[in-house]
């Protein structure tokens, strides 16, 4: 095996994969395990380029497994992403009261998380708990104890004052946006 110069007649020449170095060699060593001259890895020397067989077997095992590895990735994007959006955009289609309802209650159950978990933290425990030196366990807190209920408390009131905010800043803004392009269509 021989490093850069130009192949012969009966050469061919391909990269090491390690380092990028240009080698050639000769067709009867296609398929042996060799050295790179320059990096000293070893690789194998591919079968040549210029046997017609070895081309159309290459090309089509490769296209085998290339076409293999596409059904076996596919399979996942199909059942995870390809047939719920399908589903989907028909019901979204079919059905478009039913998609609504469903955001709906998906947002609602988010705000009801974001709005009583404080509730749920802790739940069940009177007052600190005290660990095996002695010493209370903050992790413990019960909904019970003084400050905590305060918090509690205030935090869903103004979880509440904060939503009702929300739903009339967008009726508002939806508001002057429509008299705002009625205003425009109204003026020549």
């Amino acid at each position: 095996m021989k490093s850069s110069p130009p192949p012969l007649r009966n050469e061919f020449t391909f990269d090491c994969p390690g380092c990028g170095q240009h080698i050639s060699a000769e067709p009867s060593e296609a398929g042996t395990m060799q050295t790179c001259p320059s990096c000293n890895e070893a690789l194998l020397v591919p079968g040549s380029v210029d046997a017609d067989e070895e081309l159309d077997t290459y090309s089509f095992f490769t296209w085998v497994e290339r076409t293999l590895m596409k059904m076996i990735l596919g399979v996942p994007r199909f059942i995870f992403w390809v047939i719920p959006r399908e589903v989907f955009l028909f019901l979204e289609r079919a059905f478009p009261w039913l998609v609504r309802l469903v955001r709906v209650c998906i947002l609602f159950v988010v705000w009801l998380a974001i709005v009583l978990w404080p509730f749920a933290l802790n739940h069940g425990y009177r007052g600190f708990a005290f660990d095996q030196l002695g010493y209370p366990d903050p992790w413990s807190i019960d909904i019970n104890h003084g400050w905590f209920v305060v918090f509690c408390w205030t935090w869903l009131a103004l979880s509440i004052c904060g939503s009702f905010w929300g739903i009339a800043y967008i009726v508002f803004r939806k508001r002057r946006r429509r008299k705002k392009k009625e205003a425009e269509q109204a003026a020549p």
